[in-house]
């Protein structure tokens, strides 16, 4: 459901950045896929108006390891459909967790399969992780949502950094992520040509993150359209160079 605000910053930023580069986890994977993919803003903003397939999931009783608590069949279908819709003209990288390291690995344009996809928005717990090439994948914002250290270790010099989730909505997940940090000592990364852009507050529940809403997709839309506005000209100076 993040995703949605992702999108609005999006549609706001477009008319004045092309990136060169875009990067994605969790969420902000199946967003980074699609504008790489060419994907205009409007077209983003309307799929995730428009996902009534994930308003009602279905609860279920894990019957192994990987299966979650949700059914996961409306979400991969939603991903495939994503997946097919697009193929990157920009270069493009997605950011999973492989377990059980909970080491975060970053696949690039032409490997990325929509298994990866589908992992890279699989919350532990809830959907299914996926096993792909023989290792098994999981949700790629357990270690930081915003994965900036993979942009820079692709070689970005300048980033817009659209930070959609600065704090995880459940004390437990916050928990477990620092826990993932310090694990894989993964360090916060912070070259110096970064503009960030983050919600000004929360943006709702651990609930409201894994159940598709229209009204909270319109205004989560509308909030990140509002806050990339309020960032364009510090953006066009950023890329201008």
């Amino acid at each position: 459901m993040f995703g949605a605000w992702q999108a609005g910053a999006w549609k706001a930023l477009a008319p004045v950045f092309q990136p060169d580069l875009v990067v994605g986890a969790s969420a902000g994977a199946l967003n980074a896929w699609a504008v790489a993919g060419g994907c205009a803003p409007e077209e983003l903003c309307d799929r995730w108006l428009h996902l009534d397939g994930l308003s009602a999931l279905r609860w279920q009783f894990p019957r192994n390891y990987r299966q979650g608590l949700l059914d996961s069949r409306p979400l991969h279908s939603l991903v495939r459909d994503m997946y097919i819709a697009y193929r990157p003209v920009t270069e493009c990288a997605i950011v999973v967790t492989q377990l059980p390291a909970f080491r975060p690995v970053l696949i690039r344009g032409g490997d990325i399969e929509w298994q990866h996809l589908a992992a890279s928005v699989a919350v532990p717990g809830f959907f299914e992780q996926m096993r792909v090439g023989g290792k098994l994948y999981s949700d790629g914002g357990l270690a930081g949502a915003l994965p900036i250290w993979a942009a820079v270790e692709l070689g970005a010099t300048h980033i817009v950094a659209i930070d959609v989730l600065p704090e995880l909505p459940n004390l437990t997940l916050r928990l477990l992520a620092s826990a993932f940090q310090r694990l894989r000592h993964i360090r916060p990364t912070q070259p110096g040509n970064v503009v960030r852009i983050g919600v000004p507050s929360s943006l709702g529940t651990a609930r409201d993150a894994v159940v598709w809403s229209p009204v909270n997709a319109q205004r989560w839309i509308a909030q990140g359209e509002a806050e990339g506005t309020r960032a364009r000209h510090e953006v066009a100076q950023l890329t201008a160079f």
